[in-house]
């Protein structure tokens, strides 16, 4: 038939414009006289006629000729009708489009969350731009040998003193509080003593008080819950708590507590003046001097003060100031700026407030993030494209019917979004579940309220359309090119460019997948092997007692008696006081030399004040002479380790006995190299200082052969009798020193989680590469069933080609992980070897779950029958 039937012309001419009936007419032949052949004449009228009708709706408008304009809101309710007859024809694909979505989305805003509240920390202070800490660097014999972020006391005075640039300065110090009112006592741990003008830099919220009341000794500001604790329901201002049984601090301020993302964190602030008073007039004269050091100083600049200009002036004061000393030890002494809001994730020195974060962390969970939300694109890419066979004919009609290729696109671009909506609201749900369990596993606060400002709601919309267009525009433009002769016949023929791209796409998501997996087993080793490796010390079965903050002038003798008392009992082998415990640094001293040298030769060491019971309970082994021993006199005597020993300048530690340094000392013993702090750390040079009875911390060797809750009773009951008025506060030194490695453990976890989303996120995507090759050689595979194929021949020829992909994605991974994981291991002093099994083993294992995820496929593709493949041929 080289026309259509006259009824068809007629009714094609009413509803369908001229310029566009010219343009499909012969299409509109063809198609016709291939419908009346497969399925009849009377059928294939039925079929045209409901057809043209389906997509406008009634009525004709004249405007001159015959148009249509379809009614806009029949139009969607049409578009819901056929997404939701699709969505359940294909009922598998879609709930692998909005799994995968889900999935993706979920861990993509969770991780969003945790670095946006990394990124906050301290974005609250109305100055922030304006504050900065005075980081301290110290050198000797012109090399860097010490970066703290604590100096000394008078660098704030002096700075805003001779600075026109510097309107305030504030210098913090560490406090010990055991703060008591009446018979109720607590101890605090986030205590400091504060000058004056705190508050005039740092934006935490005052609820009583003004911003000057930190004047004058004896003076506290403290947290709205710690007024609770002590005071229930009473206002605490002008009321008193006695700190460490001696002094009494009025209260002149409360303040709200301090929000989560501050890296500066306390709940009590006793007045700078109660600290000078405390050391006495002699002392305080030197106290503004730089002698004086451990104190942690702020600085808020001038508006429109070039803070690197600034910091480039402070060698010249430097050496103005210290030059003539600093040369005479020769020593160097740096003052660095460091911008308050990057603090938390960009500062790793000695003596920091708190752990802080760490940015490059931040940076590979964001980029993880991101790699995970394109993944689930890229299936959404694959699965769309798969089905696009199946949905030729939809297309073929709808194209028919006047269906322009932007209308198509449009109608797909609706299809993408809405699966995606669909998506959101459900990720919505999760993560309001899944928070909490989240904040616990990262150690993080996460508050919901981010997502409420301004920023996050656009970041989320933006992200959205991404997607949305992103992943859908594709599909929408393979699937509205398809010509409707083809397409009605289902003779479709798959574009070379489209395999390479939807290869390519899923080359990339298992690239991805093989670094992470390679990372996750990297990671997993290095925190093993800091756990594992030999310190040099015993820190087992040994319990830490914090030592009385609240002491009178009978400390030595209520010590003894708790030292005996335990040593008595059947609970405790060996009992030592310390200045510090393995885990924590000692105090360090710098200028030490041998008497025989002058101060050019100083050097800074790690002072550990204790007594003789140190070795014993922590197992150290002595290389040379003898450690401390109540059978000498031992006040003016020292122990060094080997580190220590090789920089005072001897070689073998018999050589080091009996040399006195310039501090008075003498050399008894050179205990054995063991590791004081985490193996990330080379070990320390330590100085090991004689005191019979030192208050900051016991430790206790207990023994095994009792149970744990007998013994610590044992030793509360001894700690109350000897230290009345003191809580009682113990923790376990293996878990304590542990502790070091919780950053790493942390990341650890959270990469091994989204490393099983991502393979996850990857199997579903090459599920849907794999089921769109095999629906296009449905026939091919049918005629090697009828020639006598076997599906194990089936399986070797479907997942060959994924083999190949799979070998590819390992080749492009293996040197990016190698980069990544060498840069994340040479932050530790004490490493790993990657080997060729950390390669190897994650890329058999992502060819064995291909080969899983394509046979599921390919069995069932070869255990269909043949006949229903080849019976349109």
């Amino acid at each position: 038939m080289k026309s259509l039937p006259a009824w068809s012309e007629r009714l094609l001419r009413a509803i369908c414009p001229d310029e566009l009936y010219e343009q499909i007419e012969g299409d509109l032949i063809e198609i016709y006289n291939y419908e009346v052949k497969t399925i009849g004449k009377r059928k294939a009228k039925v079929r045209f006629i409901l057809a043209c009708f389906r997509f406008f709706r009634p009525g004709i408008v004249l405007r001159n000729k015959f148009s249509v304009r379809p009614n806009q809101f029949v139009m969607i309710h049409h578009f819901f009708k056929m997404f939701l007859r699709t969505s359940l024809k294909h009922a598998t694909y879609s709930l692998l489009n909005i799994s995968g979505l889900v999935l993706a989305m979920t861990t993509f805003t969770l991780i969003s969350l945790y670095v946006w509240n990394e990124r906050s920390y301290d974005e609250f202070h109305v100055k922030k731009e304006l504050i900065f800490r005075v980081r301290h660097d110290r050198y000797t014999n012109g090399e860097l040998n010490r970066q703290w972020v604590a100096g000394p006391a008078g660098i704030g005075p002096d700075l805003k003193a001779n600075f026109s640039e510097v309107r305030h300065s504030v210098r913090l110090a560490k406090g010990d509080a055991m703060l008591s009112n009446g018979d109720l006592f607590f101890k605090e741990d986030k205590a400091f003593y504060a000058s004056e003008d705190f508050f005039k830099i740092f934006s935490y919220q005052l609820l009583q008080g003004s911003a000057d009341l930190l004047t004058g000794p004896f003076k506290v500001v403290i947290s709205e819950s710690l007024g609770r604790r002590y005071f229930g329901n009473e206002n605490p201002i002008g009321k008193t708590l006695k700190n460490n049984g001696k002094y009494d601090y009025e209260i002149t301020g409360i303040f709200k507590d301090v929000p989560e993302n501050s890296h500066l964190k306390f709940d009590v602030l006793f007045s700078f003046d109660s600290y000078i008073e405390m050391i006495g007039p002699e002392e305080a004269k030197d106290f503004n001097s730089w002698k004086w050091d451990g104190y942690y100083t702020y600085i808020e600049l001038e508006p429109n003060v070039n803070s690197e200009a600034f910091e480039k002036k402070l060698p010249l004061f430097v050496e103005r100031k210290m030059g003539k000393q600093l040369r005479e030890w020769n020593e160097g002494m740096a003052f660095r700026l460091q911008s308050l809001t990057s603090i938390h994730l960009r500062s790793n020195f000695k003596d920091e407030l708190e752990p802080n974060g760490d940015s490059q962390v931040v940076s590979f969970l964001s980029l993880i993030a991101a790699f995970i939300l394109i993944m689930a694109w890229i299936n959404y890419i694959n699965i769309a494209t798969a089905k696009s066979v199946e949905r030729a004919r939809e297309v073929g009609v709808r194209k028919v019917m006047g269906s322009g290729r932007g209308q198509l696109i449009t109608q797909f671009l609706l299809e993408s979004f809405t699966i995606k909506l669909i998506a959101l609201i459900v990720t919505g749900f999760l993560v309001l579940f899944l928070t909490p369990y989240f904040s616990s596993l990262v150690n993080r606060k996460i508050d919901l309220s981010i997502l409420l400002s301004t920023e996050a709601s656009l970041f989320i919309v933006g992200v959205f359309f991404i997607g949305v267009i992103g992943s859908g525009f594709y599909p929408a433009l393979v699937m509205s090119r398809f010509k409707p002769v083809t397409a009605l016949k289902g003779k479709l023929q798959t574009s070379t460019k489209g395999n390479y791209l939807r290869k390519g796409l899923v080359t990339f998501q298992f690239v991805s997948s093989i670094v992470l997996i390679i990372g996750t087993l990297a990671i997993y080793e290095q925190i093993q092997f800091l756990l594992k490796s030999p310190l040099g010390a015993n820190l087992e079965q040994v319990l830490v007692i914090n030592g009385p903050l609240a002491t009178e002038s009978t400390y030595a003798n209520a010590f003894k008696s708790f030292r005996d008392g335990l040593l008595k009992s059947s609970a405790v082998n060996a009992v030592t006081a310390s200045s510090t415990v393995p885990g924590r640094p000692g105090f360090s001293r710098g200028g030490i030399h041998l008497d025989t040298q002058t101060d050019k030769n100083g050097n800074a060491y790690r002072v550990i004040v204790t007594d003789e019971g140190f070795r014993d309970v922590f197992g150290l082994q002595l290389a040379a002479g003898r450690y401390f021993s109540s059978d000498f006199n031992d006040q003016n005597s020292l122990v060094v380790n080997e580190a220590a020993m090789k920089l005072l300048g001897f070689t073998k530690p018999d050589d080091a006995i009996g040399a006195k340094i310039n501090l008075g000392e003498t050399i008894i013993g050179v205990l054995k190299d063991y590791h004081h702090e985490s193996l990330k750390k080379k070990v320390d040079q330590l100085v090991f200082v004689y005191d019979n009875a030192w208050s900051d911390y016991y430790s206790l060797k207990i023994r095994t052969n009792k149970p744990l809750t007998e013994i610590i009773n044992t030793v509360s009951a001894e700690y109350k009798a000897a230290f009345p008025g003191n809580p009682f506060n113990y923790f376990f030194l293996d878990d304590y020193y542990n502790m070091q490695y919780q950053s790493d453990q942390l990341f650890g976890k959270i990469i091994a989680l989204f490393t099983l989303l991502a393979v996850i996120i990857a199997c579903l995507g090459l599920f849907g590469l794999s089921s769109y090759l095999i629906l296009q050689r449905t026939k091919e595979i049918g005629i090697r069933k009828v020639l006598g194929a076997t599906a194990q021949q089936i399986m070797v020829l479907v997942s060959k080609k994924f083999i190949v992909t799979i070998l590819i994605a390992n080749v492009i991974a293996w040197p990016i992980a190698y980069f990544l994981i060498e840069d994340w291991l040479n932050g530790f002093a004490y490493r790993i070897d990657i080997g060729l099994l950390s390669f190897l083993i994650p890329g058999v294992c992502i060819l064995l779950i291909a080969i899983l995820t394509v046979a599921t496929q390919s069995v069932r593709a070869a255990n269909t029958d043949p006949v229903k493949n080849l019976r349109t041929e």
